[in-house]
């Protein structure tokens, strides 16, 4: 398997299409966090209360440690787990990244001052998110 890529023949592995990388994890993360690539290049938790945070680059498919590579999902069919904050989800309802808590999902796109705008992907099930990134805008744009 070539460098970067997530195999969905792995024993356990929560994506059914996979679009993935594995950048290095700058923080103990759990599956099925948002995250950004901070200034050295480290898959950390995005936040969309600031531009350099909501950069996103996907969700992670597997808990982290830090300093070594995490699975990232920037495209295809993820289960979350039972954890996420986001649970229960609604089918076909749009996910944002959330501007109050690091690494969340949420269902309400943020419209406060200084906040971005940056859906993560659709709800499929009340357990499954079809991982789509979109472009960040700031709150309140057209």
């Amino acid at each position: 398997m070539a460098d970067g890529q997530v195999s969905n023949n792995l024993p356990g592995n929560p994506v059914k299409y996979p679009y993935a990388t594995s950048p290095i994890a700058g923080a103990e993360m759990a599956a099925g966090t948002v995250v950004y690539l901070n200034s050295s290049g480290r898959a950390v938790p995005a936040q969309a209360n600031a531009s350099a945070t909501a950069v996103v680059i996907g969700v992670t498919l597997l808990p982290s440690i830090i300093g070594n590579p995490v699975p990232v999902a920037w495209g295809g069919s993820l289960e979350l787990p039972p954890s996420n904050t986001a649970l229960p989800l609604t089918p076909g309802q749009q996910m944002f990244l959330s501007p109050g808590t690091a690494g969340a999902l949420t269902s309400v796109a943020p419209s406060g001052g200084g906040q971005f705008v940056v859906a993560v992907g659709i709800a499929e099930t009340t357990t499954s998110l079809f991982v789509q990134v979109g472009p960040q805008q700031a709150a309140g744009s057209p």
